[in-house]
């Protein structure tokens, strides 16, 4: 028979051991709660170097993407510069060109203008010449009508028989 004894003593013995058992719960959860915030922590800790990483690799990346792009840019412009010097060489060598065309063009204009009045000047002395042996022959006419007291015609026919443009 159970005595009284034996029973208080279950009985405490009993809600010592739902005491004690609820203490170890209370104390496991307690340690996974703290092996939860470890975790945590060490998830947060390596989150944030992979995201240092990530940044930093990612700046080296841009780094090397403005480096590449200032290259090519800076090649870019090199190749330009080339290409404006060959053309402005070129145009240079043009423009001499053209002035040495154009003071041989100016040489022959004066040539030509000096030549246009050396023939001007010829041109005028021709027709004074002619003018001059016109007169002449008009008065030579007149003197052997007079002279010879012939008619005209007769003193035209001998006159043309001594002009010198007689082989026209």
């Amino acid at each position: 028979m159970v005595t009284w004894s034996s029973l208080v003593l279950g009985v405490v013995l009993g809600c010592l051991l739902t005491v004690v058992v609820l203490l170890v719960r209370r104390k496991q959860r307690q340690l996974q709660r703290e092996i939860d915030r470890d975790t945590a922590a060490r998830v947060v800790d390596e989150a944030r170097r992979e995201a240092d990483a990530i940044r930093k690799e990612a700046e080296i990346q841009a780094r090397d993407e403005v480096l590449l792009a200032r290259s090519g840019f800076e090649n870019d412009m090199r190749e330009t510069r080339k290409d404006l010097q060959t053309l402005e060489r070129r145009l240079l060598t043009r423009e001499e060109v053209l002035d040495k065309r154009l003071e041989s063009i100016e040489k022959r204009e004066d040539g030509l203008t000096h030549r246009e009045g050396a023939v001007e000047k010829k041109r005028e002395s021709v027709e004074e010449m002619e003018s001059e042996a016109r007169r002449l022959v008009d008065e030579a006419k007149r003197q052997l009508e007079v002279v010879a007291e012939t008619s005209r015609e007769e003193a035209k026919t001998t006159a043309d028989r001594f002009s010198p443009r007689r082989e026209m």
